[in-house]
């Protein structure tokens, strides 16, 4: 339900939503990301997970951006 609110009070896009993930593309982007010495958690690079789950949706012509919230480090 906070996702309509979220929507209705422009808070996020029309297509925002909650998506479940395929452990195949969270493998995936961890390959892509060990490739270019990206250091992840798998709950960093979700958002590359969900870009290669949905890549077939997503407009070819548009540059998009994600967020890789990294590794935690503990003393």
């Amino acid at each position: 339900q906070w996702i309509r609110l979220y929507r209705y009070a422009a808070f996020c896009g029309p297509q925002s939503n909650v998506h479940l993930l395929k452990e195949q593309f969270l493998e995936k982007a961890m390959d892509v990301a060990e490739k270019n010495k990206v250091s992840a958690e798998y709950s960093g690079i979700a958002g590359l997970a969900l870009m290669l789950q949905l890549k077939e949706t997503l407009p070819k012509n548009k540059k998009m951006l994600v967020v890789n919230t990294g590794k935690t480090k503990y003393p």
